[in-house]
């Protein structure tokens, strides 16, 4: 079951990130400017993303969970291929949110599974394992669409059967996102959780308006952790969305280059990572600590702030890349035990829709923030798309040192509502 949603996974954070690499034919075939590029890759796939992802897990929670992950893998490989049939800046904003309707209900569906078959021990090194399959499957986007656009670049258009003429960058697209209709197929050999019957208890348990007042309840417990997620993950975000135009235009890099190179680091170094990061708290609730998921976050925003403040002040290639291992490393390590710790402090009948809640707020501040600050500092600060790299220096460390700020406060509260609450 993890295995087939790990696959899932990979499909979904491939089709997601691989327009990152595609940042500059994009922006010069279109036309753009950095902040109309930041809404392609951030607001325009967190509108439907964040907020449809309710509703679903809603469903998730009463109905078929492996009917809704088919459908949405469904929905999101088509529409990552008709981004590549877009031909203006409208045409790829809507299939972009397209790809977020299709998305906006995966991982809380998978989630509420993974949850329901796994105890609370061993929980964070299932969700972990899981989730490595986020940083393959941004690994893979970059590696595979350097690839592609290495095989395909030759040519400045390419003739398709009943399509016409495409430029190599919207090839990419199609051929990165028609692949995922057969990881759709196998989920239909996922086999569901056990879970109580939805009696008329359960059903009043789960209501929209109790899991709000739950939260309510807890709100210093949620408020703190939920808020320091939100702005690790814009962080993280403005780093995914911009790092590989930063090689591009800073160091004189080809796309090609930039993708493979960050691909291979974001795989080896960002799996690591969240393996280690799910492990080490693990480990440390084996041993006692209420807060482990919590503290192991904290850590990990110390490490990539202090190594995204270094990355893009590197006189050369080379050593920005090389700084680049721990900072993606320490980014994995925060991705485990963040949606852990989140699970924690959830009761069973109404995690889907909890969680969906959850990614529904982190996700539109992270994804329609991360990459739009850094483009409005590049775009009205420095005035200048060369200095880019000053954009990531100063935003990405500000945004990871109120992230522990606010993770620090909510250790007390979470430790509180752990004690008393459902594992």
């Amino acid at each position: 079951m993890i295995g087939v949603l790990n696959l899932g996974l990979m499909s979904a954070l491939t089709d997601r990130r691989v327009l990152n690499l595609l940042v500059e034919p994009i922006r010069h075939d279109l036309n753009l400017s950095d902040t109309q590029i930041s809404l392609l890759l951030g607001l325009s796939f967190a509108i439907f993303f964040s907020t449809l992802g309710i509703p679903i897990g809603r469903l998730a929670d009463r109905h078929s969970r492996r009917a809704i992950l088919t459908a949405s893998i469904t929905i999101w490989s088509l529409m990552t291929a008709a981004c590549g049939l877009a031909t203006t800046y409208t045409q790829l904003f809507l299939t972009r949110a397209g790809v977020g309707v299709g998305q906006a209900g995966y991982t809380p569906t998978a989630m509420a599974m993974i949850a329901g078959y796994f105890p609370g021990e061993r929980r964070s090194t299932a969700i972990s394992t899981y989730l490595m399959g986020a940083y393959t499957g941004t690994g893979l986007s970059l590696i595979v669409a350097a690839t592609v656009i290495g095989l395909v670049s030759a040519q400045e258009f390419w003739l398709l059967p009943f399509i016409g003429l495409v430029r190599p960058w919207q090839l990419v697209l199609m051929m990165v996102g028609l692949p995922g209709l057969l990881i759709a197929v196998l989920m239909l050999s996922v086999r569901e959780p056990p879970r109580p019957e939805p009696t008329a208890e359960l059903k009043s348990q789960a209501s929209f308006r109790k899991i709000l007042r739950y939260m309510d309840d807890h709100r210093a417990a949620f408020g703190t952790i939920c808020g320091g997620r939100a702005l690790f993950l814009t962080a993280i975000i403005g780093v995914n969305a911009w790092t590989p135009s930063f090689f591009i235009r800073t160091y004189g890099w080809s796309a090609q280059r930039a993708g493979l190179t960050l691909g291979a680091i974001i795989v080896v170094c960002s799996t690591l990572g969240i393996l280690t990061g799910g492990y080490l708290a693990d480990g440390l609730i084996q041993r006692g600590s209420l807060d482990a998921n919590v503290r192991v976050q904290i850590g990990a925003a110390v490490g990539m702030a202090v190594t995204c403040l270094i990355f893009p002040l590197m006189p050369t290639a080379g050593l920005a890349a090389l700084w680049l291992i721990p900072a993606f490393f320490c980014r994995g390590a925060s991705t485990g035990v963040a949606m852990a710790a989140v699970q924690e402090m959830l009761p069973n009948p109404i995690r889907a829709q909890s969680t969906a809640l959850y990614l529904a707020f982190v996700n539109i501040v992270s994804q329609g923030l991360g990459p739009t600050v850094v483009a409005l500092t590049t775009d009205f600060i420095f005035h200048d798309p060369a200095a880019l790299r000053y954009s990531l220096a100063i935003i990405t460390p500000l945004l990871l040192l109120v992230a522990m700020g606010s993770l620090a406060a909510g250790l007390r509260p979470f430790r509180a509502m752990k004690s008393a609450g459902p594992q």
